[in-house]
C-alpha cells in the first residue's frame, strides 16, 4: 500500500525526478493526489494512477514539443531565407561591379576603330593598354574625329581618356556622339549577303545612321580625365570629335580610351 504522502514526496524531492520534467511530474502527481477520494494508493489502483499520470504528462509536455519543433523550423527557414537573400545581393553587387569595371573599348574584348578623319595616325593604339603606344593627331587639323565600335551594346556609365605622352598637347573641348543599338539593327539586313569583312560592314552602317550627341565636355589639362554619363541610351558606336586643345605642340595625342557601363 502506498499512501498519498509518499506519492506527493515524489514530486517534492527533485532527486527522484528527471530534471527536465520536474514541474510536469509534480503537477500530475499532485493532481492525482487531490482527485483521489481514497487518499491512498493500493495495488488495485496503481495501474489507474500511472494511466492518469501518463495522460497528464501527455497533456503537459507533448503539446510543447510540436510548438518547439515549429519554432525551430521557422527559425531555420528564416535563417535560410536571410542567407539566400545575402547571397543574391552579393551576386548582384558582384555582377554590377564586374560590369562597371570591364572596358568595352578594349581591343582584346573586340572593340575596333571604324573610321577616322584624314591625318590621324595610329588610331588603334587607344584600344590597347600600353603607355608607349598612342594615337597622334596634328593639332591644327580642321577635322579631328574618330569612331569606336564597342565590344557590346551597353548603357554607358563613364569614359576614361588618358594621355601619357609628355611632349604633346591635350584635347580641351570634345563632343561625344553615339548611335543607338535600335537604329543600328534597322540596317543590319542591308548587308547580310555582302562578302566584305566585319569592319567594312560596320563602317557602312554607321555612315547611314544619325549621330546622337551624348555630351560636350571640357577636359582638364591633366594626364587622365573621367567623363560620366547619365543618359540611359543603349549604344554600340561612339564618335569623338575634338574642338580645341591645350598648349602649342604640333601633335595632340591620346594614349588610351576606356569605356565602362552595363549590358542590358
Amino acid at each position: 500500500q502506498f499512501d498519498s504522502a509518499s506519492v506527493t514526496q515524489c514530486g517534492v524531492n527533485d532527486n527522484n525526478i528527471l530534471m527536465n520534467d520536474i514541474q510536469a511530474v509534480c503537477h500530475c502527481t499532485l493532481y492525482y493526489h487531490h482527485h483521489d477520494d481514497n487518499k491512498t494508493m493500493t495495488l488495485n489502483n496503481v495501474s489507474l494512477f500511472f494511466e492518469s499520470l501518463h495522460q497528464c504528462l501527455v497533456t503537459e509536455i507533448s503539446p510543447l514539443e510540436p510548438e518547439a519543433t515549429t519554432i525551430h523550423a521557422v527559425n531555420d527557414t528564416i535563417k535560410l531565407s536571410n542567407d539566400t537573400l545575402k547571397k543574391t545581393k552579393r551576386e548582384s553587387t558582384s555582377k554590377k561591379t564586374e560590369s562597371k569595371s570591364f572596358n568595352f573599348a578594349s581591343f582584346d574584348s573586340g572593340a575596333m576603330i571604324l573610321s577616322k578623319s584624314d591625318g590621324i595616325e595610329s588610331a588603334k593604339s587607344i584600344l590597347i593598354n600600353r603607355r608607349d603606344k598612342y594615337m597622334m593627331i596634328p593639332c591644327e587639323l580642321d577635322a579631328k574625329w574618330f569612331v569606336i565600335q564597342l565590344s557590346e551594346d551597353i548603357v554607358m556609365d563613364r569614359m576614361e581618356l588618358s594621355n601619357f605622352e609628355h611632349y604633346s598637347s591635350n584635347f580641351k573641348q570634345i563632343r561625344i556622339y553615339a548611335q543607338s543599338s535600335e537604329k543600328k539593327h534597322e540596317h543590319e539586313h542591308d548587308d547580310e549577303d555582302d562578302d566584305e569583312d566585319d569592319e567594312a560592314h560596320a563602317m557602312q552602317k554607321q555612315e547611314k545612321q544619325h549621330w546622337i550627341l551624348l555630351k560636350e565636355h571640357t577636359l582638364s589639362d591633366h594626364t587622365q580625365n573621367v567623363i560620366k554619363f547619365t543618359d540611359k541610351k543603349l549604344v554600340r558606336l561612339l564618335k569623338i570629335e575634338a574642338l580645341s586643345y591645350y598648349g602649342s605642340e604640333y601633335y595632340c595625342t591620346v594614349t588610351q580610351i576606356k569605356v565602362f557601363g552595363s549590358t542590358m
